[in-house]
């Protein structure tokens, strides 16, 4: 399967044979790839996952290549969801033209705004560890108990002299 010309590929199945996706296109659903090829990435192109009540969607492959020729990062597009947690988004056997640990050719978007996420690049998987961003009016409350308290220990202090 090769996607180019700017086409979306959701599939929820096994599909037989390697993914290409391309500059340009989108590739995701929790799909499960079987065969040698497995999944090849072309900077500039899309990985789309979802997160639903239990979690996310998985890539699972035999492996997992970065492939010349394409523009711009790789985007790991949430469709605006998101769920605190640690996931695995690409499960793989074989890492080929990454550097594991390094995720600088990967960017993070559509993920729920009221969230923040962090992907991560091991041995066997691509994970996002995504955590909520504290609501201003968090942080005046703890700012507010902060304050009370040392009212209070003052209070004490100037009652005992």
């Amino acid at each position: 399967w090769t996607l180019t010309d700017s086409i979306t590929f959701l599939v929820t199945s096994s599909l037989g044979g390697g993914v290409i996706v391309n500059d340009g296109t989108t590739f995701g659903g929790g799909a499960t790839i079987s065969g040698a090829a497995g999944l090849s990435v072309q900077s500039g192109a899309t990985l789309q996952f979802a997160f639903d009540g239990l979690g996310v969607d998985t890539i699972g492959s035999t492996d997992f290549e970065l492939i010349s020729g394409g523009s711009g990062l790789i985007a790991v597009d949430f469709g605006g969801t998101a769920l605190a947690g640690t996931y695995d988004l690409v499960t793989f056997s074989t890492l080929t033209g990454f550097t594991e640990g390094n995720v600088s050719g990967f960017e993070v978007i559509n993920l729920d705004p009221g969230f923040t996420g962090t992907l991560s690049l091991t041995a066997n998987a691509l994970q996002i560890t995504v955590s909520a961003i504290p609501e201003p009016s968090t942080f005046a409350a703890l700012a507010g108990a902060v304050v009370l308290g040392c009212a209070v220990t003052r209070r004490r202090r100037v009652s005992r002299v």
